[in-house]
C-alpha cells in the first residue's frame, strides 16, 4: 500500500508538471508568474493534506477513509492546476462549470477527511470530551455534506432556478460553520488542558514503590523497594527491578484506565492494561 501511495504521489506530480508545461507553451507569458505562484501554493496545500491523511492512516485512524482522501487530495491538485493553466485561454462553458463544481466536491472531501482524523488523534479519554468531539465532528460533517449538496445542485440545475434554495443552504452553512469552528477551538483547547493536568497528576513508579517478597533462603516475608535490599532475617541481598509499563511511543501507561494511549492513540494490549481490581492488593503491599 505504501508503494502504491508513493507512485500515486510521483504520478500526480509528473502529471501536474506536464499540465504546467503545456500551459506555459499555450498560455500568455505575462500571466506566468501568477500561474506559477498559484500552482506552487496549490501543491503545498494539498500535499500537506495528503501527508496528514497518510499520518492518520499510519496511526490506524479511519485508514480506509484516509486512503480515499489521499486520492482526493491529488485529484484536486491536478484539477486545480488544470484550471490555473488553461482557464485563461479558454472560455467558460457549461461543461467547464460542471467540472469546476465537481472539483469543489473533491476538494471538500480532501479538506474534511484530515480534519476528522486530526480530531480523533487528539488525546481525549474523558467521557464529556468524547461527546464534545463527536458533536464537533458531526457539525463538520454536516458542513461538508451541505457544501457537496450545494455543488450538486449547481451542477444539475444552475444558480438561476434555485436562488431560494441556495440562500437557505448558504444560511445553514454560515450557522453550522461558525458553530463548528467555535466547538473545534473549544475541543482542542480542552483536550490539551486535560492532558496537561492528567500528566501532572500521573502516578509513576519510583523508589518508594514497595513489593512483598519471600526470601528464597529463609522464607521470611520482606517488604522491599526497587533496587538492592536485605532480607530482614538472614540478610540475604536481593535486587528488585520494576519496569514501568509504557506504550510503544514511550508514554507511561501506569494506572491508565483507558484502552488507548492518550499520546499517540494506539490501542494498548490487554496484557498491558491497568486492572482496577488490583488496586487494593497493591495498596496493601505499599503499606
Amino acid at each position: 500500500m505504501r508503494n502504491v501511495m508513493l507512485w500515486a504521489v510521483l504520478g500526480s506530480a509528473l502529471g501536474g508538471a506536464i499540465i504546467a508545461i503545456l500551459g506555459i507553451v499555450t498560455g500568455d507569458l505575462p500571466d506566468f508568474a501568477a500561474q506559477l505562484i498559484g500552482s506552487l501554493a496549490n501543491l503545498f496545500i494539498f500535499a500537506c493534506l495528503a501527508l496528514l491523511c497518510f499520518l492518520m492512516r499510519e496511526r490506524n485512524i479511519f485508514p480506509k477513509l484516509m486512503v480515499f482522501a489521499i486520492g482526493a487530495c491529488w485529484l484536486s491538485c491536478l484539477m486545480w492546476w488544470f484550471f490555473i493553466w488553461f482557464m485563461s485561454v479558454r472560455s467558460v462553458t457549461a461543461d467547464l462549470e460542471k467540472l469546476f463544481f465537481f472539483m469543489g466536491i473533491v476538494s471538500t472531501v480532501a479538506f474534511w477527511a484530515p480534519y476528522v482524523g486530526l480530531m480523533y488523534w487528539l488525546p481525549i479519554t474523558k467521557g464529556s470530551l468524547i461527546v464534545l468531539r463527536r458533536v464537533t465532528v458531526g457539525l463538520a460533517s454536516c458542513f461538508a455534506g451541505l457544501v457537496i449538496i450545494l455543488y450538486l445542485i449547481l451542477m444539475t440545475f444552475g444558480s438561476s432556478r434555485t436562488n431560494d434554495l441556495l440562500e437557505i443552504i448558504s444560511r445553514l452553512l454560515g450557522v453550522i460553520g461558525f458553530a463548528g469552528f467555535g466547538l473545534t477551538v473549544v475541543t482542542v483547547v480542552l483536550a490539551f488542558v486535560v492532558r496537561v493536568r492528567d500528566k501532572s497528576k500521573r502516578e509513576t513508579m519510583s523508589q518508594k514503590f514497595f513489593v512483598k517478597i519471600v526470601c528464597p533462603r529463609c522464607e521470611a516475608l520482606n517488604k522491599l523497594s526497587s533496587g538492592i535490599g536485605k532480607c530482614i532475617q538472614c540478610a540475604l541481598l536481593m535486587r528488585v527491578e520494576i519496569e514501568e509499563p509504557r506504550c510503544q511511543c514511550g508514554y507511561t501507561i501506569y494506572r491508565l484506565e483507558s484502552d488507548r494511549c492518550p499520546e499517540c492513540g494506539q490501542s494498548i494490549p490487554a496484557e498491558d492494561r491497568w486492572m482496577p481490581k488490583q488496586t487494593d492488593s497493591i495498596r496493601r503491599a505499599e503499606s
